[in-house]
């Protein structure tokens, strides 16, 4: 058991004035120094242990503090870094009561009483610690409890190299260092809570004052790219005055991936490629229905077609996406500005695109009656559809000529992809806006009539290559129309190929005709033309009317009843055969015909050994009662395939 405080008859070893006075100073110096300036309590706790040392006349000395239930060194003078480092992580002073073996310093601050070692190396309740005392080279220790406002906050301890018997005049003095001691240490503690809500402080003002900022400028950014739409300015236009805020390159695109507008950073001509699906694919897994319309940031990801890291926002009108604007970032995290220009770059590309949509609408609406009037025929004068059309800007001077393009195996493409109904109107108009292009860059302008994903594309004043007209209404035939015709579907599969990659179309041509009221018939062979592309599953195809041969006499027949009759007299017998045979022999039929009679070419188009093919031809032979090599039923039997592929 430690040694309890008792009056001692030895007298003090040192004078009770200098220990007056020592004491006296150490208040007045160090007291007075915490409340003149702040320091991290860790520096005034040295300072106030290297003070009572000097002092006091000790040789050591430590101030240990409560923390988590455990007495740390915090402060201390004279005691090696590795003694200090044993006793807060080696042999910590836990303050839970122990039945046997607790520290002096433990014992101290549980009690409130001082606890003497007057001799390390004999107090039997010493013996834990005997091992780091004689690494340290002391001999002797007295421990005084701290206090403020009534409670316990750690405990000054005082080491001596010799065994040591405490005077009551030095256990005085040594209370009384201690008393102020504590006193120190909450003023310390006050003053370094003070300075930390004051550096708080500091850091919510300038945080307020950076957020002020970021409002001030980013409602001046708002402002700005509104009056661009309120002026008529264009999606460039915002698209440049967005890079010149952020000071980087940007780009608009579709929902499908279609450049809109780009632009450089300061007009240094910089120019951004459209983010891939794959990689809006890679951030809409990770997205949530709650941040949908936020600005995110994308990192690079050069598998994926993403070369550095952007800043990416949605374009969304209602809850439809509109597509992505996009700037390059040097780096990430972005900028907060860029976030909040980009933020409001969106909103105003989707007030610019649903204004434009609606322009657009109103355009198809009045343009699309009118084309539509032409080829149906819907109209009384011819006079009076030439000033309609004056006043829509439209010179509908003859010869004229109509041109039907079809999206190809458009609603396989539909139900292959999920399409919504938004993004099967988005891709129908994207068409129409790619054959309108067309049809604004001819000269004179072309009309576009139609609806959906077949469009009609009305040719006017038609010339050849060199610009020759055909004269005073006489239709030169055949050898005109594609040299006119195959400048613009070649010009409408490229822009289509830009605006619909996924996709190919197919073009029906009608012949060119003189007259207004002709209209309606070069739409019709045109159809024609494309309905026989169709039939024979043709894709990425041009057919013109002219070059149908027989096919054009068998639409010329009003009763397709007759024709059909006509087909199954020469076909039923295979036909029936067919049903229980995977279709085989009128496949080998079609592609003999198609081959011009040729068994090896048939046979390399249907991937079979030749005597194969020649057994299917027997069979069919036997069954038609006929012969293959007989040049007029062999005549018949192409066009009951034709009548087939037809009806």
């Amino acid at each position: 058991m430690h040694n309890e405080v008792l009056p001692y008859k030895r007298e003090t070893s040192i004078p009770m004035a200098v220990l007056s006075r020592g004491v006296e100073q150490l208040l007045i110096s160090e007291i007075f120094t915490t409340l003149a300036r702040f320091r991290p309590l860790h520096e005034t706790l040295g300072d106030l242990t290297a003070a009572i040392r000097e002092k006091l006349q000790v040789h050591y000395c430590a101030i240990l503090l409560e923390r988590a239930q455990m007495l740390l060194i915090e402060g201390s003078a004279g005691l090696s870094e590795s003694y200090v480092e044993a006793i807060n992580h080696n042999f910590p002073v836990y303050l839970q009561e122990l039945e046997f073996n607790e520290s002096p310093s433990s014992q101290a601050f549980r009690s409130g009483k001082i606890v003497i070692v007057e001799d390390t190396e004999t107090d039997p309740e010493f013996v834990r610690w005997r091992a780091l005392a004689r690494q340290e080279h002391y001999r002797s220790l007295i421990v005084l409890p701290l206090s403020c406002h009534g409670r316990h906050i750690g405990t000054l301890n005082c080491y001596q190299l010799e065994p040591r018997h405490y005077t009551q005049i030095e256990i005085d003095a040594l209370m009384l260092a201690a008393t102020q001691v504590g006193i120190a240490i909450e003023i310390a503690r006050l003053m370094e809570a003070q300075q930390m809500t004051i550096g708080r402080l500091e850091e919510t003002t300038d945080e307020l004052h950076e957020q002020r900022r970021l409002l001030e400028r980013s409602a001046e950014i708002h402002t700005t790219l509104t009056q661009l739409v309120l002026t008529n300015q264009g999606i460039p236009a915002i698209t440049a005055a967005l890079a010149r805020v952020v000071q980087s390159p940007v780009v608009v695109q579709d929902q499908f991936g279609h450049v809109l507008a780009q632009s450089g950073e300061m007009g240094a001509g910089g120019e951004l490629a459209a983010l891939s699906r794959e990689a809006l694919a890679a951030r809409a897994a990770k997205m949530t229905d709650k941040d949908a319309r936020a600005p995110f940031e994308l990192p690079a990801m050069p598998r994926l077609g993403l070369a550095e890291a952007r800043a990416v926002a949605p374009i969304i009108a209602g809850q439809h996406l509109l597509g992505y604007v996009s700037l390059l970032l040097p780096a990430l995290p972005a900028p907060p500005l860029h976030l909040r220009a980009l933020g409001h770059g969106a909103t105003v590309l989707a007030l610019e695109l649903v204004k434009d949509r609606l322009a657009h609408e109103v355009e198809l609406r009045v343009r699309h009656g009118f084309a539509d009037d032409l080829i149906a025929g819907r109209y009384d004068d011819a006079d009076q559809m030439r000033d309609r059309g004056r006043y829509l800007g439209h010179d509908l001077r003859g010869p004229f000529q109509v041109l039907v393009f079809d999206i190809d195996q458009f609603g396989h493409y539909v139900g292959q992809q999920r399409l919504s109904e938004a993004d099967i109107d988005a891709l129908r108009r994207r068409f129409f806006d790619a054959l309108q292009g067309i049809a604004r860059s001819s000269s004179p302008h072309a009309l576009v009539a139609g609806r959906h994903d077949q469009l009609a594309l009305i040719l006017t004043n038609v010339g050849d290559a060199s610009g020759d007209i055909p004269v005073a209404g006489v239709v030169t035939g055949a050898n005109t129309a594609p040299r006119s015709a195959e400048r613009v579907v070649a010009a409408a599969r490229s822009r289509c190929a830009q605006m619909l990659p996924d996709l190919t179309i197919s073009v029906g041509v009608g012949k060119i005709y003189p007259s207004l009221d002709q209209i309606r018939t070069s739409h019709a062979e045109a159809e024609r033309s494309l309905r026989v592309i169709r039939r024979l599953g043709g894709r990425d195809k041009t057919l013109t009317y002219s070059d149908l041969g027989v096919m054009r006499l068998l639409f010329q027949v009003e009763n397709a009843s007759e024709l059909l009759d006509f087909a199954m007299g020469r076909l039923r017998a295979v036909l029936v055969y067919d049903e229980t045979h995977d279709g085989i022999l009128m496949a080998a039929l079609e592609a003999y015909l198609t081959a011009n009679q040729s068994i090896h070419d048939a046979a390399l188009a249907l991937v079979l050994h030749p005597n194969t093919l020649r057994y299917r031809l027997r069979k069919i032979e036997d069954l038609l009662s006929t012969r293959l090599d007989d040049i007029t039923h062999l005549l018949d039997l192409q066009l009951a395939c034709m009548i087939l592929r037809l009806l």
